[in-house]
């Protein structure tokens, strides 16, 4: 499924398969590339599972450019953010 918001430049994609968002990098990156040299592209998702069980949840971004892709997926954040938390307060990640 697919839907168009015209008003804030955003389409949503829907599936019930385990797409993978990485795949629109190359053709995002092309098209940037030939027409768009200095526009950022962002792409966001969430994932899930009918009944989740522990790391089962997640999502991620991805920020593309003509000449960078940065990715990040939750979990990866996630931890970022425990070892950026522990050297703070000087606790365990």
């Amino acid at each position: 499924m697919v839907g168009v918001d015209g008003d804030h430049r955003r389409v949503a994609i829907y599936s019930d398969d385990n797409a993978s968002p990485m795949v629109v990098v190359p053709l995002v990156q092309h098209f940037q590339r030939r027409f768009r040299p200095t526009v950022r592209f962002s792409l966001s998702w969430a994932a899930g599972s009918i009944r989740p069980g522990p790391g089962e949840l997640g999502g991620g971004v991805i920020v593309v450019t003509a000449n960078a892709v940065r990715h990040l997926d939750v979990w990866t954040w996630v931890e970022e953010l425990r070892r950026e938390l522990a050297i703070a307060t000087n606790v365990e990640a």
